[in-house]
């Protein structure tokens, strides 16, 4: 669907914009620590796993519905919000479990 490409693009464009300011500003600060140096990469990555999450779920027909928060520390999602039942929990956290870069999700969702 030409919809749901639209969408997966601008998220993976999201992420590479996101990305950009991080390796810059590292670049910017000068030589920096192997510990801040691992510190840049690892929020970089983490938005775009935020990114490849959030492109997953807008693909999803119910994904208009949705009343989800997405937020990705250390490649562990949490997901926040309103489902509503159990079927759709079990689907979002399959859906984000198969998400490339995701190590694990915390489930935080309660039922409306």
């Amino acid at each position: 669907m030409k919809i749901n490409r639209t969408a997966r693009n601008i998220l993976s464009i999201t992420a590479i914009a996101w990305s950009i300011p991080f390796a810059q500003a590292g670049e910017l600060l000068g030589p920096e620590t192997e510990r801040e140096r691992a510190s840049i990469v690892r929020v970089r990555q983490d938005a775009v796993i935020t990114a490849r999450v959030l492109a997953a779920l807008l693909v999803q027909p119910e994904a208009k519905s949705l009343d989800v928060s997405v937020e990705t520390i250390n490649a562990e999602v949490k997901l926040t919000g309103f489902v509503k039942d159990e079927a759709r929990r079990r689907k979002l956290l399959k859906i984000i479990s198969a998400v490339t870069g995701v190590a694990a999700v915390r489930d935080k969702l309660a039922k409306r």
